[in-house]
């Protein structure tokens, strides 16, 4: 059915559903949701989202803001984009917030249900479809490099710490992500530099000169270090493979 013509269904549908008078209500959403197809009310499915901490742009317990960003989902076996999204990263929690007369609801998704999500140019998948986890690592994490060889995820994570100040408790929150490769069918956490070392022995002395010559250069930001070293060792690995 062209584009057009599904408008027009739209539109005639409250007549329809008029003239149908003997139709029951279980009838009548069962003919919408023919018309605009079911998976549109998938993302209802889930429950009503309550943030019991206070939020400002610069102390919240959500990734990157503590606001609605468009993004897409896929859902319960559909892809949904245009889609008002947050990731509430101490509670690991997905929230979607529909458009129109229903926005005030926050709504969370259902993790199992959750393939992967996309917003600000992150990717996040659930950590169930990455085969060699054996329990490692849970929930969301966000894929940082990907090839054929390697990849690169970060799990984001955020811990709470509670203070008074005057007669108010407040909550001060943290990053505190960590780090897997994976690499050959196994899926390591990255804790320190050296644990590149431990992953590829066979390249450690290569790894300690590089970690050497590069570590003032990123000093005080892991992620980027860590993201430098697994590029590096794409590069290696392939170079090693050709000759």
């Amino acid at each position: 059915m062209k584009t057009t013509n599904l408008y027009c269904w739209l539109f005639a549908l409250p007549f329809f559903i008029s003239a149908q008078q003997t139709s029951s209500e279980s009838e009548m959403l069962q003919t919408f949701d023919n018309i605009i197809g079911l998976e549109n009310t998938k993302l209802y499915n889930g429950k009503r989202h309550y943030n019991i901490y206070k939020a400002t742009e610069d102390n919240h317990n959500f990734f990157t803001s503590p606001n609605f960003i468009k993004g897409s989902v896929n859902y319960d076996d559909a892809v949904f984009y245009n889609t008002n999204l947050k990731y509430d990263t101490f509670n690991d929690q997905l929230i979607f917030k529909p458009n129109g007369d229903k926005g005030f609801i926050n709504i969370e998704l259902i993790q199992d249900k959750v393939l992967e999500f996309n917003f600000k140019n992150h990717h996040f998948i659930n950590s169930n479809t990455i085969v060699e986890n054996k329990s490692l690592v849970s929930g969301y994490v966000e894929v940082i490099y990907k090839t054929a060889a390697l990849s690169l995820y970060a799990k984001r994570k955020k811990t709470v710490t509670e203070r008074i100040r005057g007669n108010k408790l407040i909550y001060l929150f943290s990053n505190e992500p960590s780090f897997y490769i994976s690499y050959a069918g196994s899926l390591n956490e990255i804790k320190s530099n050296n644990s590149f070392k431990k992953i590829f022995p066979n390249l450690s002395k290569d790894i300690k000169a590089e970690i050497k010559d590069n570590k003032e250069r990123f000093e005080n930001d892991d992620e980027s270090f860590f993201l430098f070293l697994t590029q590096w060792l794409d590069f290696k690995l392939q170079t090693n493979s050709a000759k």
